[in-house]
């Protein structure tokens, strides 16, 4: 068995294709039996890519939307999950509204005259 795995090894393969032909125990806690981790994972760049654009900053931005994922990583429920992806996809609605508008008031200031 540990030749089999040694000659794996010396294919250079990529690490994904590695942790398959690892014994159960030696595997890496990869959890992809939930089917929804993949749209976490979308929503989580989308989510991090609209950040850059925050008005308080990317920092900030990036801190408050990691805790917030933090705070419900051990969620297992695919209801609960779906749920809050949904929440999220209002977040990102709510953010590309708040940049539509920002935009149209600066151009507004800058090229309309003033309502006196």
């Amino acid at each position: 068995m540990t030749f089999i795995l040694e000659s794996i090894h010396a294919m250079e393969f990529p690490p994904h294709v590695l942790v398959y032909c690892l014994p159960q125990d030696k595997k890496r806690d990869i959890k992809m039996s939930n089917p929804l981790r993949g749209e976490v994972l979308r929503l989580y760049k989308n989510l991090l890519y609209l950040g850059r654009d925050y008005p308080k900053g990317t920092s900030y931005f990036r801190e408050r939307l990691k805790t917030a994922f933090m705070k419900n990583k051990d969620i297992t429920d695919p209801e609960k999950i779906k749920k809050l992806v949904d929440r999220g996809d209002l977040v990102i609605k709510e953010l590309e509204a708040l940049y539509f508008l920002r935009k149209y008031r600066a151009m507004k200031k800058r090229y309309c005259e003033p309502e006196h």
